[in-house]
Formats: structure tokens, C-alpha cells, sequence
């Protein structure tokens, strides 16, 4: 019998998302929140710049203190939502927690409000000239090396299987015995192919949005992730023990060791 996938677990558990009026329900309560979030962002930035900074880590955490919390208090939360063990109970849980996924997209995206290029048709809002919001490079060359840093974050993320870390982390809370902690492909060169993912994606748009301002923004938008990374892999030595230990000192967590890249190279392009 062919083993389960991990997004084919988590539809047993979350049955809602094969009932299409339902997931368009969800996916009408993400954007609002997501459209807020990016209207919170352009507010502030619009009326006084450096407010940018603060407005992103806030987002940035919304999205990620949730699952730093359910990691750090696994037995409570599963104590809490399953003590009937049925996928009502998982369900509720998985919308409990559902609204940090548009708070994290709000968060990817908000440096494009930033955007700064020398054309009126490009700029979302009007920022003053000085060191952090000039144009860095012209466009000529932030348009190919954004494309790059798409394409390598699309790569990761179909050879990480193609699921969400957001997901994975619902799953691993709700029946952690049933997936697999260690993989196949990339998994044996970087732990965190999806995180990974999310950086050359943030980097790519903050690129795009060509000022420093922008990248600052991008760096403070991943720092509440690099904080959810570390928490996972210490409560997963927590939870596994040696094994898992020993993988985490074998792999690196987000960027292969020297060495591997021409394998890792060959799965990204050959997924």
C-alpha cells in the first residue's frame, strides 16, 4: 500500500478543504485579513516611513508567535483539542489558528508597497529621498535578479513536496506519529527547504521594491521565522530525542554544506 503524503493526512483531519464552498469561505475570511494587514502597512509607512520597521515585525510576528506558542506548549494544545480524537476537534483547531497564513502573506508582500523606481505608475506611496529610499540598482537589473530568487523559492518549494511549513506544523501538532520527520531529496541536504523558500522569496520582492528601506523590511520580516525554525528543531530533539539530533547535526538548516550543492542543484531542477 502506497504510504499517505502529508497534505493527504491533513485532508483526513481537515476534511473542510475538499468541500468547495467552504474553502472558498476561507479563503474569503484570508484575504480580508490579508487586505487589512497590507492596509495597516501602508498607513503607517505612508505617514511617517521608518514606521515600516515596526509594522512588519508586528505582522511578522502575528503570524509566527502562534505556532511558536503551540510548539512550546504541544501537550496542552493537543490536551485541548483532542481529547475527543475526532476531526471536529482538529478542525476547530486548524481554524483557531488559520488567520496567521494571510498575516504572513501580508507580511511577504509588504515591501512592494515600498517600491520606489523613477516612474509615477510605480510608486504606491510617496517616500522621501535620503539613504534608505533611494533607488539602489536600475531596473535592468533588479527585474532578472528578483526572477532568479522566484524561480530558486518556486524549485524549493516543489521539492519540499509541495506543501505549506504552516501546514505541516498543523499536522505535526494534531498527530505528530503519523508523519515523517525525516525525508527523501532535499530533506537530506537542508532541513528547511520551505523557510529557505520564503527568504529568496522575501528577498526577491524586496528587490523588486529597490531601496533599503525595502530590505530592511524583508530582513525583519524573516527574523520571527529564523525564531520558529530554532524553536522546531529544539522541540523536536525534545520530542524524538537522539535521532533527530543526530540528522540536525548531520544537515545544515537552511543552506546545504559545501560540497553538496551540485546534488542539491540536480533535485531542485529535476522536481
Amino acid at each position: 500500500m502506497k504510504e499517505k503524503s502529508d497534505a493527504e493526512i491533513f485532508l483526513e483531519y481537515v476534511p473542510a478543504y475538499n468541500i468547495w464552498y467552504k474553502i472558498l469561505l476561507l479563503y474569503l475570511y484570508h484575504f480580508l485579513i490579508f487586505i487589512l494587514a497590507l492596509t495597516f502597512f501602508w498607513w503607517t509607512s505612508s505617514n511617517y516611513y521608518i514606521l515600516a520597521l515596526p509594522t512588519q515585525l508586528f505582522l511578522s510576528l502575528g503570524a509566527n508567535i502562534p505556532f511558536i506558542y503551540m510548539f512550546t506548549n504541544i501537550k496542552k494544545i493537543r490536551k485541548k483539542y483532542g481529547e475527543k480524537r475526532d476531526k471536529s476537534s482538529w478542525l476547530h483547531f486548524f481554524y483557531h489558528y488559520s488567520y496567521t497564513s494571510p498575516l504572513g502573506c501580508a507580511a511577504l508582500y509588504s515591501p512592494l508597497i515600498l517600491i520606489t523606481y523613477n516612474y509615477p505608475n510605480f510608486q504606491i506611496i510617496n517616500l522621501p529621498s535620503n539613504i534608505f529610499t533611494r533607488n539602489l540598482l536600475p531596473i535592468y537589473v533588479t527585474i532578472p535578479v528578483s526572477v532568479i530568487l522566484f524561480i530558486f523559492g518556486i524549485l524549493l518549494a516543489k521539492a519540499s513536496q509541495g506543501y505549506d511549513g504552516d501546514m505541516h506544523s498543523y499536522l505535526y501538532v494534531m498527530c505528530p506519529k503519523k508523519i515523517s520527520i525525516f525525508r527523501k531529496g532535499i530533506y537530506n541536504y537542508i532541513r528547511h527547504p520551505r523557510f529557505l523558500c520564503r527568504f529568496f522569496t522575501a528577498f526577491g520582492i524586496g528587490i523588486i521594491a529597490n531601496n533599503l528601506l525595502a530590505i530592511l523590511v524583508v530582513l525583519i520580516h524573516f527574523l520571527p521565522y529564523y525564531w520558529w525554525m530554532k524553536t522546531l528543531d529544539y522541540e523536536l530533539v525534545r520530542n524524538f530525542g537522539l535521532e533527530i539530533k543526530a540528522y540536525q547535526e548531520k544537515v545544515n538548516s537552511l543552506f546545504p554544506k559545501f560540497g553538496t550543492w551540485k546534488k542539491v542543484l540536480n533535485i531542485l531542477f529535476a522536481s
